[in-house]
């Protein structure tokens, strides 16, 4: 009997729309969720946006468990790593929207975000909202996932939790965070990002919310990355006072809900 392979692949879309009670405009927005996170996650922001008009989309990013760093990700094009393994998913679920959208993706979900809105081009996309990411220095922010307790890995048939011994020693956290770095697709992670940026087309819209209080992913990773796009894309940038990593709308909900708001209204299209 052949053994079961060990390839992550795209799985099925299995996208759940969340129709607006008063739909005002014609776009959809569609929510990428973080690593460890699924579809029902930033549930608040689906109703915010449900509450503005919008129609919402969420759907499921594979191998988002923690147990599944154990089996190999690649991509339809044979690239290791989550994110070209996301940025497939994602491109599936773009496409099978008919519907012009805004993507509202989430730490880490927005690297893969925007490998997809590269590779289709930024076609029928109005705007991106991103939220604790993307960033720079991918090892550098899982270890300090791993140093607020955060992590898991699975090693020899059990969960090695972030608080057991091994994790008291520096150099096992960065031995690591930098293997789980690998996983996640840190080959040429910046080359990529900074690539993708300069292929969007000339003033394409980007809301980068960053938490002021945020220890797992700092403010001044975010804005590295987005370096790149200066002179190309037309980035709002978002400084949320008191919040912490994709804490933003529960700790700063007022200015969180307004940039939100003003964005997604002065680009979308109102219904007849």
């Amino acid at each position: 009997m052949r053994a079961k392979s060990a390839i992550v692949k795209s799985q099925p879309l299995f996208e759940r729309r969340v129709a607006s009670g008063t739909k005002r405009f014609k776009e959809v927005v569609v929510f990428v969720h973080n690593y460890g996170g699924n579809r029902h996650t930033f549930h608040r922001q689906i109703e915010f946006v449900n509450e503005l008009g919008f129609d919402a989309v969420t759907f499921d990013l594979p191998a988002t468990s923690i147990n599944e760093l154990s089996r190999v990700p690649l991509s339809r094009e044979w690239k290791f790593g989550l994110r070209h393994l996301w940025a497939d998913k994602i491109e599936d679920v773009l496409g099978a929207i008919a519907d012009e959208k805004f993507i509202f993706s989430f730490s880490y979900g927005s690297a893969a975000a925007l490998q997809a809105i590269e590779r289709r081009h930024a076609i029928d996309v109005k705007g991106w909202i991103c939220d604790g990411g993307p960033f720079t220095r991918m090892s550098v922010a899982i270890e300090h996932f791993v140093n607020e307790g955060f992590f898991t890995m699975p090693l020899f048939g059990r969960d090695i939790v972030a608080n057991s011994r091994l994790f008291h020693y520096p150099a096992f956290r960065r031995t690591i965070a930098r293997v789980a770095a690998v996983f996640f697709g840190s080959a040429q992670y910046d080359d990529d990002a900074a690539r993708a940026l300069r292929s969007l087309p000339i003033g394409f819209p980007v809301l980068s919310l960053q938490a002021e209080a945020d220890t797992l992913v700092q403010p001044d990773m975010i804005d590295e990355l987005f370096v790149s796009g200066f002179g190309r894309i037309d980035l709002q940038k978002a400084l949320l006072p008191r919040a912490h990593h994709l804490t933003g709308m529960k700790d700063a909900t007022e200015l969180y809900a307004s940039y939100v708001a003003g964005f997604l209204r002065s680009r979308a299209t109102r219904e007849a």
